[in-house]
Protein backbone atom coordinates (compact mmCIF):
# COMPACT_ATOMS: atom_id res chain seq x y z
CA UNK A 1 0.00 0.00 0.00
CA UNK A 2 0.96 3.37 -0.69
CA UNK A 3 0.55 6.95 0.40
CA UNK A 4 -1.90 8.85 -1.75
CA UNK A 5 -4.68 10.87 0.40
CA UNK A 6 -4.52 8.74 3.48
CA UNK A 7 -7.18 6.52 4.40
CA UNK A 8 -7.83 2.54 5.58
CA UNK A 9 -8.16 -0.86 4.21
CA UNK A 10 -8.68 -4.10 6.26
CA UNK A 11 -6.84 -7.03 5.29
CA UNK A 12 -6.94 -10.85 6.82
CA UNK A 13 -9.37 -10.93 10.32
CA UNK A 14 -7.31 -9.12 12.50
CA UNK A 15 -5.21 -6.64 10.11
CA UNK A 16 -5.11 -3.15 9.86
CA UNK A 17 -3.31 -1.47 7.31
CA UNK A 18 -3.26 2.40 7.13
CA UNK A 19 -1.59 4.34 4.26
CA UNK A 20 0.30 7.56 4.69
CA UNK A 21 -1.46 10.71 4.71
CA UNK A 22 0.43 12.59 2.22
CA UNK A 23 -0.20 12.63 -1.79
CA UNK A 24 2.57 10.04 -2.95
CA UNK A 25 4.55 10.14 0.32
CA UNK A 26 4.96 6.48 0.35
CA UNK A 27 4.43 6.40 4.52
CA UNK A 28 2.48 3.02 5.22
CA UNK A 29 1.70 2.30 9.10
CA UNK A 30 0.34 -1.19 9.45
CA UNK A 31 -1.07 -2.73 12.98
CA UNK A 32 -0.64 -5.93 13.54
CA UNK A 33 -2.53 -7.98 14.80
CA UNK A 34 -5.32 -5.65 16.05
CA UNK A 35 -7.14 -6.07 18.88
CA UNK A 36 -9.86 -5.45 21.02
CA UNK A 37 -10.47 -4.30 24.76
CA UNK A 38 -12.02 -1.89 26.70
CA UNK A 39 -11.73 -1.26 30.87
CA UNK A 40 -14.49 -0.15 33.14
CA UNK A 41 -14.00 2.28 36.71
CA UNK A 42 -16.99 2.85 38.50
CA UNK A 43 -16.77 5.05 41.25
CA UNK A 44 -19.81 6.68 43.90
CA UNK A 45 -19.21 10.13 44.66
CA UNK A 46 -20.18 11.29 48.47
CA UNK A 47 -24.19 11.43 48.62
CA UNK A 48 -25.74 14.80 49.20
CA UNK A 49 -27.01 13.37 52.49
CA UNK A 50 -27.21 9.69 53.74
CA UNK A 51 -30.29 9.47 53.87
CA UNK A 52 -33.54 8.61 52.41
CA UNK A 53 -33.88 10.98 49.62
CA UNK A 54 -30.18 11.83 49.51
CA UNK A 55 -28.25 11.41 45.95
CA UNK A 56 -25.79 9.65 44.74
CA UNK A 57 -23.54 10.87 41.48
CA UNK A 58 -21.62 7.76 39.71
CA UNK A 59 -19.10 8.57 37.51
CA UNK A 60 -18.05 5.63 35.12
CA UNK A 61 -14.77 5.94 33.70
CA UNK A 62 -14.44 3.93 30.16
CA UNK A 63 -10.81 3.36 28.49
CA UNK A 64 -10.16 1.74 24.85
CA UNK A 65 -7.71 -0.59 25.48
CA UNK A 66 -7.01 -1.82 22.16
CA UNK A 67 -5.84 -0.87 19.12
CA UNK A 68 -8.99 -0.53 16.99
CA UNK A 69 -11.63 2.13 17.22
CA UNK A 70 -14.78 1.03 19.16
CA UNK A 71 -18.39 2.07 18.05
CA UNK A 72 -21.22 1.94 19.86
CA UNK A 73 -19.82 1.90 23.23
CA UNK A 74 -22.47 1.93 26.00
CA UNK A 75 -22.59 1.69 29.62
CA UNK A 76 -25.11 -0.39 31.76
CA UNK A 77 -25.83 -0.58 35.03
CA UNK A 78 -29.14 -2.31 36.20
CA UNK A 79 -29.29 -0.31 39.72
CA UNK A 80 -33.30 0.09 40.08
CA UNK A 81 -34.07 3.92 40.12
CA UNK A 82 -30.83 4.96 38.56
CA UNK A 83 -31.33 7.53 35.89
CA UNK A 84 -29.88 6.98 32.82
CA UNK A 85 -26.00 6.61 32.13
CA UNK A 86 -24.82 9.38 30.10
CA UNK A 87 -21.75 10.12 27.96
CA UNK A 88 -20.08 12.40 25.84
CA UNK A 89 -19.56 9.97 22.83
CA UNK A 90 -20.35 6.60 21.26
CA UNK A 91 -16.79 5.86 19.90
CA UNK A 92 -13.71 5.43 21.01
CA UNK A 93 -10.34 5.83 19.56
CA UNK A 94 -7.40 3.45 20.71
CA UNK A 95 -6.09 4.60 23.93
CA UNK A 96 -9.12 7.13 24.04
CA UNK A 97 -11.18 7.19 27.39
CA UNK A 98 -14.12 9.10 28.18
CA UNK A 99 -16.30 9.75 31.69
CA UNK A 100 -19.87 8.50 31.85
CA UNK A 101 -22.12 9.57 34.37
CA UNK A 102 -25.71 8.86 35.81
CA UNK A 103 -27.78 9.95 39.45
CA UNK A 104 -29.19 7.57 42.16
CA UNK A 105 -31.57 8.77 44.43
CA UNK A 106 -31.24 6.62 47.72
CA UNK A 107 -34.01 4.56 49.23
CA UNK A 108 -35.28 4.03 52.86
CA UNK A 109 -34.25 0.39 51.65
CA UNK A 110 -30.46 1.52 51.06
CA UNK A 111 -30.00 3.36 54.40
CA UNK A 112 -31.71 0.34 56.20
CA UNK A 113 -29.22 -1.82 54.51
CA UNK A 114 -25.89 0.74 55.31
CA UNK A 115 -24.70 0.42 51.60
CA UNK A 116 -25.63 -0.07 47.97
CA UNK A 117 -24.13 -2.43 45.60
CA UNK A 118 -24.24 -2.83 42.12
CA UNK A 119 -22.39 -3.52 39.26
CA UNK A 120 -22.04 -1.63 35.88
CA UNK A 121 -20.83 -2.94 31.78
CA UNK A 122 -19.34 -1.81 29.29
CA UNK A 123 -19.30 -3.20 25.58
CA UNK A 124 -18.10 -1.55 22.72
CA UNK A 125 -17.79 -3.13 18.59
CA UNK A 126 -14.87 -2.96 16.73
CA UNK A 127 -14.72 -2.27 12.88
CA UNK A 128 -16.82 -4.78 10.69
CA UNK A 129 -14.54 -7.09 8.47
CA UNK A 130 -12.23 -7.32 10.73
CA UNK A 131 -13.20 -10.83 12.39
CA UNK A 132 -12.95 -9.40 16.03
CA UNK A 133 -15.13 -10.11 18.83
CA UNK A 134 -16.58 -7.36 21.08
CA UNK A 135 -15.16 -6.46 24.18
CA UNK A 136 -17.18 -6.08 27.57
CA UNK A 137 -15.93 -5.39 31.07
CA UNK A 138 -17.67 -4.81 34.09
CA UNK A 139 -17.13 -3.16 38.10
CA UNK A 140 -18.87 -3.40 41.06
CA UNK A 141 -18.83 -0.28 43.30
CA UNK A 142 -20.27 -0.44 46.86
CA UNK A 143 -20.87 2.55 48.77
CA UNK A 144 -21.60 2.61 52.23
CA UNK A 145 -23.99 5.01 53.75
CA UNK A 146 -22.65 4.27 57.29
CA UNK A 147 -20.46 7.20 59.16
CA UNK A 148 -17.25 5.86 60.19
CA UNK A 149 -16.76 5.32 64.11
CA UNK A 150 -13.55 7.25 65.16
CA UNK A 151 -10.95 5.22 67.11
CA UNK A 152 -10.78 5.86 70.67
CA UNK A 153 -6.63 6.32 72.22
CA UNK A 154 -7.44 4.03 75.59
CA UNK A 155 -7.35 0.31 75.21
CA UNK A 156 -8.74 -0.78 78.73
CA UNK A 157 -12.39 -0.60 79.61
CA UNK A 158 -12.54 2.93 79.88
CA UNK A 159 -13.27 4.42 76.44
CA UNK A 160 -14.65 7.81 76.71
CA UNK A 161 -14.44 10.30 79.99
CA UNK A 162 -15.60 14.09 80.33
CA UNK A 163 -16.51 15.90 83.18
CA UNK A 164 -19.70 17.65 83.23
CA UNK A 165 -20.04 20.01 86.44
CA UNK A 166 -17.74 17.86 88.46
CA UNK A 167 -19.52 14.58 87.50
CA UNK A 168 -17.35 12.15 86.12
CA UNK A 169 -19.29 10.40 82.96
CA UNK A 170 -17.96 7.79 81.43
CA UNK A 171 -18.58 4.75 78.67
CA UNK A 172 -17.66 1.36 79.66
CA UNK A 173 -18.62 -1.64 77.14
CA UNK A 174 -21.78 -2.46 77.75
CA UNK A 175 -23.46 1.57 78.18
CA UNK A 176 -22.84 4.97 80.41
CA UNK A 177 -22.16 4.63 84.27
CA UNK A 178 -22.51 7.69 86.04
CA UNK A 179 -20.34 8.48 89.61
Amino acid sequence: ATGGGGGSSFGPAGTAFTTGTGAGDGNVSIQWPCSTGVTLTKTAGAPSTPAAGGTVTYTFQVANTGNVALSQVAVTDPLPGLSAVTCPQSTLAPSAQMACTATYTLTQTDVNAGSVQNTAAVTGQPPVGLGLSAPSAQDSETLSLLSPVPSMPFAGLLTLMMLLGGTAIWMMRGGWAVR
